[in-house]
């Protein structure tokens, strides 16, 4: 028993002098390993040169700095400042060029650049051949083997005055020449505002596609801003320029090209301004024809039709107008386009206005600002709280001198104080 017992107790103290052993050797490994980490046990110097990375055959990648080393490792070098780089698609063509980054780490046996803090530098359109993006990071990976780049931590990716902010980073397919970032995004200018769940950003093109929770908000003007281009607007865009505007909606295509924009948006569209809202399937927007269009199950839901006219409701002398104006409306349709540079509304399919004292019904509404007319057409159909009722197919409104005219087909007659 005794035998055993000091056995026993032999084998912990044995036990407990091997733990110490590995305890002490793996403290000494851990600081060597330390020691060397720090000073990256240095074997290869290279001073004022540039390193070019291949891919089967072809240029992959090319920096340029002014001290690179390795250590241990053949296949791993490092860097403390990128001064220039180059990133290549598989044709050889350049994709991102003028890196700069604080630090740097190439792999050349898993082919991978590594760059790190206040990284910079500039898209290429391979169309054009011209700088217009440029990036900033705190974190880029590039792979040689796919071709892909990937930007982490402070992301900024920046375009004559608008900013895109990837919440989550963002990736790069170097051969399409195309960014995409999956976990959020807020876009920003001087102008508006926009967030979505994703974005896909086409780089050659200058064109862009957002799904998935779009929201796009419109800064409202300040009266005392730039007051000469204000002067030479009508007072309806004064008063809509001078206004906060939101848009909602599923998804969001933008292109810009040849000096201008073209926007399409779809899915559960909500346009909303101080006093009015608007909804539709399916939206269009180019703003050098200065054309607008809202298709689908279009809604205008405002608290008046002032908003409109290019005038104010106080200076209408007859009051059946003037208290139709002011009071609120809805309008539903099955299409809504406006072309700015002809101050020429329309509303077509199944067209219908409620108001407070009486319901028109007609298949196409035109508000034509230059000659002041607004025209029903087809099946018109006015009904009036009181019982008064038009049935005709054509009805014409004018703004400026305030008449009322109803032709082709009428069956009921009334008079229009």
């Amino acid at each position: 028993m005794m035998m055993s017992t000091m056995w026993f107790r032999g084998g912990i103290c044995a036990a407990v002098g091997f733990l110490l052993i590995v305890w002490v050797i793996a403290i000494v490994e851990d600081s060597q390993f330390k020691s060397e980490s720090s000073s990256f046990s240095k074997k290869v110097e290279i001073k004022g040169s540039s390193i070019v990375g291949y891919h089967q055959g072809k240029l992959s990648w090319r920096i340029k700095t002014a001290y690179i080393w390795a250590g241990r490792s053949p296949y791993l070098f490092r860097a403390d400042r990128i001064e220039s780089g180059t990133l290549y698609n598989s044709d050889g063509d350049v994709v991102i060029d003028e890196i700069e980054a604080e630090r740097v780490r190439v792999n050349t046996k898993s082919k991978t650049l590594s760059a790190f803090d206040n990284i910079s530098g500039l898209f290429i359109q391979r169309v054009t051949n011209e700088k217009k993006v440029r990036i900033n990071a705190d974190e880029l990976r590039y792979f040689s083997n796919n071709k892909r780049t990937y930007l982490y931590k402070n992301v900024r990716i920046t375009r004559d005055d608008m900013v895109i902010y990837p919440r989550h980073g963002i990736e790069i397919d170097n051969d399409k020449n195309m960014a995409y970032a999956e976990k959020g995004v807020v876009i920003e200018s001087d102008e508006f505002m926009v967030s979505a769940n994703k974005i896909v950003f086409y780089i050659d093109d200058d064109y862009s596609e957002m799904s998935g929770d779009v929201r796009l908000e419109r800064i409202a003007e300040q009266e005392d801003t730039d007051k000469n281009e204000l002067n030479a607007l009508d007072l309806r865009e004064q008063r809509l320029r001078q206004k906060k505007t939101s848009l909602v909606c599923d998804y969001m295509m933008h292109r810009y090209k040849d000096d201008n924009d073209v926007i399409k948006i779809r899915g559960n569209i909500y346009i909303t301004q101080e006093g009015k809202r608007i909804t539709g399937d399916h939206g269009y927007y180019n703003k050098k024809a200065g054309d607008y269009a809202l298709r689908g199950r279009v809604t205008i839901k405002a608290t008046s039709l002032e908003w409109v006219l290019n005038k104010s409701s106080e200076s209408f002398k007859n009051e059946d107008i003037k208290a139709s104006i002011e009071m609120p409306v809805e309008v539903s349709a099955t299409q809504l386009q406006f072309d700015s540079s002809d101050k020429r509304l329309e509303l077509t399919g199944g067209v219908k206005l409620t108001l407070k004292d009486k319901v028109i019904t007609c298949e196409k509404l035109v508000f034509n600002d230059a000659d002041h007319w607004v025209t029903l057409i087809g099946n018109v159909t006015l009904v009036k709280q009181t019982g008064e009722r038009i049935v005709c197919s054509l009805l014409k409104l004018n703004i400026d001198d305030e008449t009322v005219m109803a032709t082709q087909g009428v069956v009921t007659e009334f008079i229009v104080k």
